[in-house]
């Protein structure tokens, strides 16, 4: 019985600390989740284009969670190869939205998210974004979570 409880009572602080979160983050326009996240929508083949800003105002690249992500990320970061993670199966959804994956898709994801050590998360999605590959909706926060906690940790 006391198992429950503690169980029930670390259930409702995770999701009082995401609530937090979200409502800590501020809005994004779609552009933003698109240039932020690497996705594209497979009806606009110029999606890509209309969002490449001039060398002069080029934002500082990001590895996926540039709003939400306080690690340093450098054009020099996305101008390298990208490094695999034993997850090459993930460049098929190559070009897809993050928001279109399927059930069996995402756990493919996850498989890879919950197999590599807390500090390799921000390289993998680094590599996932120079790749072309966006990270599922589903697993943003949990990433993003995995992320900032490495960014605080001295």
């Amino acid at each position: 019985m006391k198992f429950l409880i503690a169980f029930a009572i670390a259930s409702l602080l995770m999701v009082f600390i995401q609530i937090i979160n979200t409502l800590r983050r501020k809005p994004r326009t779609t552009e933003e989740k698109v240039s932020e996240f690497g996705t594209t929508d497979a009806s606009t083949p110029s999606a890509d284009s209309q969002l490449q800003p001039t060398p002069e105002e080029q934002p500082p690249p990001m590895c996926g969670l540039s709003s939400m992500c306080k690690l340093d990320c450098t054009v020099e970061d996305l101008k390298e190869e990208p490094d695999y993670y034993e997850d090459e199966e993930l460049d098929d959804y190559r070009g897809r939205a993050s928001d279109a994956y399927t059930a069996a898709e995402v756990e493919q994801f996850e498989e890879v998210l919950t197999t590599m050590r807390p500090d390799e998360v921000h390289g993998w999605l680094r590599s996932l974004q120079l790749r072309g590959v966006a990270l599922p909706d589903a697993l943003k926060d949990e990433a993003y979570m995995i992320v900032s906690e490495q960014a605080e940790k001295p």
